[in-house]
C-alpha cells in the first residue's frame, strides 16, 4: 500500500512539473484587459489604447513618475511604482489608477531580460495565411482538359 501511494506521489509531480512548464513559457504576454487587471471595469478601445502605451511607457521610465493616459489631468494615471531584482530578474509593480472608475496594482517581472509585451485583449486574432483559390480552380481545369 506504501508502494502505490509514493508512485501515485511522483506520478503527481511529474505530471504538475510538465504541465506547468508551458504556461511559464506563454507568459510573455500581459492583457490589461483581463479580469486581474482592468477587465471588470468594461473599458472602451480608446482608453484600453491609451493605458496600454502607458503601460508600456512605465516599464522604463523611473519609478513613481507619473503617466497621463486620460484627457483631463489625473483622470487616468499610470505610475511604475517599485521595481526589485530577484535571482537575476527585474520586476515591476505597476500601478493603474482611474478616478471614479478603480485601480489594478500589479507585478510584472523579465523574461530573459526582456519585459512582456502588453495587449488590450482587443487585438484581431491573426489568421493563418489564406489559399488562393483561383490557383486552385485552373489546376482543377487543367486536369479536366488531360
Amino acid at each position: 500500500m506504501l508502494r502505490i501511494k509514493a508512485i501515485r506521489y511522483i506520478f503527481t509531480i511529474v505530471l504538475f512539473t510538465f504541465a506547468l512548464l508551458p504556461l511559464a513559457a506563454t507568459a510573455a504576454t500581459v492583457n490589461i484587459n483581463a479580469p486581474e487587471w482592468l477587465g471588470n471595469l468594461k473599458l472602451d478601445k480608446k482608453q484600453l489604447t491609451e493605458i496600454k502605451k502607458q503601460v508600456t511607457k512605465a516599464l522604463d521610465s523611473p519609478i513613481d513618475t507619473e503617466l497621463e493616459c486620460g484627457e483631463v489631468r489625473g483622470d487616468c494615471v499610470v505610475r511604475p511604482a517599485r521595481e526589485w531584482t530577484y535571482k537575476g530578474n527585474r520586476y515591476r509593480e505597476i500601478v493603474i489608477y482611474l478616478h471614479t472608475k478603480g485601480h489594478a496594482s500589479k507585478t510584472i517581472g523579465q523574461t530573459n531580460g526582456k519585459w512582456p509585451t502588453i495587449v488590450t485583449g482587443l487585438e484581431p486574432k491573426k489568421s493563418p495565411p489564406k489559399k488562393d483559390k483561383k490557383k486552385s480552380k485552373s489546376k482543377k481545369k487543367e486536369k479536366k482538359k488531360k
